[in-house]
């Protein structure tokens, strides 16, 4: 992971690429992503463009980036405003524990 700069106008805060690089030595970029992890079998997951990506990992072998499989797709969504009910804008109390004897 490499954080390229800070606040783009009118984008995300943080401007970040990934990079795969195998046991090898050798790299593959994912490129600009907003997130990358790895599943518990060994799969790469990776977030681009509001998109959620798979990338399987075969005999602990990753295939090309090109072959991701795109596993959801957030993109035509948008961001939308809205206020918290007034509920949600008090931090709600500690139940006192109480001994029993």
């Amino acid at each position: 992971m490499s954080i390229l700069g800070l606040k783009e106008r009118d984008g995300s805060w943080y401007l970040i690429e990934y990079d795969v690089i195998s046991k090898e030595g050798t790299t593959q970029s994912i490129g600009r992503s907003e997130w990358a992890d790895w599943a518990p079998n060994g799969d790469l997951l990776f977030a681009q463009s509001g998109r959620l990506y798979r990338l399987r990992c075969v005999k602990g072998v990753l295939g090309p980036i090109e072959t991701s499989e795109v596993i959801a797709d957030f993109s035509d969504l948008a961001f939308e405003n809205k206020e918290a009910s007034d509920q949600a804008t008090v931090w709600p109390l500690k139940k006192a524990k109480v001994k029993k004897r």
